[in-house]
Order: C-alpha cells, then structure tokens, then sequence
C-alpha cells in the first residue's frame, strides 16, 4: 500500500474515532437570564438576548433551567426577551426524566410581552420534561414568556405549560417538519379572578397531544378564552391542497386527552375559544373529550373522500365526542391504489398496440 492510500486510512479512521462533542449537561438550579452566561466556558455565547449552544444541551435529573433568578413575588427583575441558538447537526435540547424543568417566567406581572424563541435547526427537543411558568406551580403571581419554537426536527416532552395565575397570557406557537408529541399543553389563567388565556398553535408533520388547556377561569366574564390551532400537513407550506404532498400516513393528528376552551364564567360568557384542526387523517382515543367555549367556533379539515378512503379511514374515533369534520383536505391517494393508477398507465400502450 502507498504512502497515499495509508494517509487516506489513517485520516478516515481518525474522523471515525474522534469524539463527539460532550453534552452541556445541567444538574442543579442555572439562570439564563440573558445578562449572565453561566456555559461560557462550553462554548456557549451570549450576545445581545442570543445564546448560541455548540452542542446538546441537557437538562438532568430533578434540574432547572430558569430565564430569571427568582419569582415575581418575591421581587424579581424582569428579564427580556432571549433566543437559544442551536447548532445544526450538533444536538438538541434534551430533557432526562420527568423533573427536569425549563422555567420560563419572566420575573414580571402585566409588562411587556416577552418571548422565549428555540431555533432548533434539525436538532430535536426530547425527554419526558416539562418547560412551564414556574410561579403557577406554587400557587404564586407571575408572568410565563410567550413560546416559539422553530424546528426541522421532532418535538417531544412531557409537558408545555405558559398557565398563570391572574397575569400577563401567553401563547405556545410550534412550527416544525419533524413529529411533536407533547402530553399536554397550557395556556390557561388558573383562579376565577384571572385574566385572558393564551392561544396555542402547532404546526407538524404529525400532532399526538395529550391534553390541552386554554381557558381563563375567570368568573364574570371579563377575560377571554384562548383558541387552539392543529396542523398537521405536508410542511414547510402546510397547505390543505398540496394534493402531491399530504398523505394519510405521515399527516395525522391524535388526541388523548380533554381538550378544552370552556371557561368557568357564570356571567357573560368568556369571548373566544375557537378550535381549529387540519390534517389528513384523525385518531381520536378513548379518553378524548372536547369542550368549546360558548362563543368559540369549531372547525375539523380532514381528507378527502376518494381514492379508496372512507370517513371510517380518515376520521377514527373512539371517544364519546360527537363531531362531524368537513372532508376537504387534499392528499395523495392510499399505496395500493397508487400501484393500481401505475400498472394500468404501464398496461395501457400494451393494449394500444393489440389493438393496431
């Protein structure tokens, strides 16, 4: 062997045995508040409210990670708005069991809106933890960010919550072209003298969701419901007549929890609370339930009636919710008669040519 080819084997086999770049790996209570950078010395850069993380970033075992040093209540400054830059290719946001946190309060109560944006590239969030308003958990006052969450990966977590109790609303808006399965979603104002609740927006390939809250529990019906928006089509455009794109396989939307708009309100009722759904294909379980705010409009896109499909293919619903989608959402047509549209366009010139 020359001195060439050995050079060439010697190179591969180093890029073949070269470590990755190790996990930021998170394992107490760390602030990422936008001023301090306690992961400076892994890599991470902070400039102007953006972090830019080198690698995956890994929240452990019964660990936080919060946008500001303490809670509203107890006197906290208001932390704007930031944005996690991760690196393409090089790992995602990972969360290792169901107590690892991402706290996103603001540490204010009805200031500005403030968002929290995770540009993901094609590096997914996964794990069984939970991004929420920590105030709410412990009964406490206090803003959540508003969430964008920006992906060409899958989204998977335990839970997503920008609930409050009687503060600033916030939405949840994900939009990526990967799979999101979340096991719920909320957006809600939790006492009966709280204010509007946000509005949640999920954009995918495909949606399995648990549960999802977006009611203002507010009494007199001085505050608003939020609206739910489901989509689940072809991406990047997303559009219910790419008739070459959505497919009853990939574009699916599943339920398993109670979805809700309904507010608590006695007088009044609250305003808003519409559900809007489009996807191909829906798989409704047997826990699902579905609870619209009086004043809220519904509206289910599911696909097309042809090519072989039936409502009972399309619309699969095991729960006790009486609902009546409108098939209207182009797609390309199921395997086998796509094999039977090629072999009869294959036959065809056979045939011609018997025929001469």
């Amino acid at each position: 062997m020359n001195k060439t080819w050995v050079g060439l084997a010697m190179l591969i086999a180093a890029i073949l045995t070269a470590p990755l770049s190790a996990a930021i790996l998170i394992t107490g209570n760390e602030v990422w508040d936008g001023v301090s950078n306690p992961r400076a010395g892994d890599g991470v850069t902070l400039s102007g409210g953006v972090y830019t993380i080198p690698t995956e970033l890994v929240i452990g075992s019964g660990a936080k990670l919060s946008l500001n040093s303490s809670r509203f209540e107890v006197g906290a400054t208001p932390t704007s708005s930031l944005t996690f830059n991760f690196t393409a290719g090089a790992g995602g946001l990972t969360f290792a069991d169901a107590t690892s946190t991402f706290d996103i309060h603001t540490g204010d109560r009805f200031g500005p809106v403030r968002t929290l944006t995770l540009n993901m590239l094609d590096n997914p969030i996964s794990g069984p933890g939970r991004i929420v308003n920590g105030p709410v958990l412990v009964s406490e006052t206090g803003n959540s960010m508003f969430l964008n969450i920006n992906s060409q990966a899958d989204v998977s977590l335990g839970e997503i919550s920008t609930a409050k109790k009687d503060a600033q609303l916030a939405h949840i808006d994900i939009t990526t072209s990967g799979n999101v399965n979340i096991g719920s979603l909320s957006t809600a104002d939790v006492v009966d003298g709280g204010a509007s609740a946000g509005w949640v927006f999920v954009k995918a390939k495909s949606i399995t969701l648990g549960s999802i809250d977006a009611r203002t529990q507010r009494m007199d019906g001085n505050a608003d419901n939020g609206s739910i928006f489901l989509t689940a089509l072809n991406p990047p455009s997303f559009d219910v007549n790419n008739l070459v794109g959505n497919d009853a396989g990939e574009n699916f939307i599943a339920l398993s929890g109670a979805l809700t708009t309904n507010g608590a309100a006695i007088s009044g009722p609250n305003v808003g609370g519409n559900i809007t759904m489009k996807a191909v294909k829906y798989v409704l379980g047997s826990g699902f339930s579905l609870d619209k705010g009086e004043n809220g409009v519904l509206s289910i896109a599911a696909g097309t009636l042809d090519n072989g499909f039936t409502a009972g293919d399309l619309f699969m619903n095991q729960s006790s919710a009486q609902l009546n989608p409108a098939f209207t959402v182009l797609h390309v047509p199921e395997p086998a008669t796509v094999a039977m549209v090629l072999m009869a366009a294959a036959a065809l010139p056979l045939v011609r040519r018997r025929a001469i």
